[in-house]
């Protein structure tokens, strides 16, 4: 590899490793298996050597490889032979329990995974309806509701969890 690639490969990594990390973790719910994913996507980006020129077009392109790996990953039969205890497990309480954005992120981690999905890239990653539904294949109308119906099911799930308390 040259110096031109590293230093160019460098640069993606460093924009695009948290995004890549946090989709992962949304669909994986394990840290060591969305480490695994971040590596395996930026490994093959440079084995393809693939370049971008407009970073909308590198961003979109990351978040759906991330995607469809997560999906792969979740489809292989390791996933399915995974113990139940590991499936359920949760990570050690902290200390911040009560603040909000834990709450949110127990709160999100409870939805189905499109839901999680529709809300991610529309909160924390600020796509609009039109653009979310180019990424996933859906109709505007269809991430319109799903969005819709997602909100409902976050806020249902944030009282249900403050209620138990």
């Amino acid at each position: 590899m040259t110096k031109e690639q590293a230093e160019y490969f460098r640069g993606v990594y460093d924009r695009q490793a948290d995004r890549i990390y946090r989709i992962s973790m949304i669909y994986l719910k394990n840290e060591s298996d969305a480490e695994d994913a971040l590596q395996s996507i930026f490994v093959k980006q440079i084995e393809k050597d693939k370049r971008f020129d407009d970073p909308e077009q590198e961003k979109a392109w990351y978040i759906t490889v991330t995607k469809n790996y997560c999906k792969d990953v979740l489809k292989s039969s390791w996933s399915k032979h995974s113990s139940l205890y590991e499936m359920e497990e949760e990570p050690p309480a902290k200390e911040e329990d009560n603040d909000l954005k834990t709450d949110v992120a127990n709160a999100l981690n409870a939805l189905p995974p499109v839901d999680r999905e529709i809300l991610y890239l529309y909160y924390y990653e600020g796509y609009k309806i039109k653009e979310i539904a180019k990424i996933l294949n859906y109709r505007e109308s269809t991430v319109g509701s799903k969005l819709v119906a997602a909100r409902d099911r976050l806020k249902v799930k944030m009282e249900e969890d403050q209620n138990a308390r």
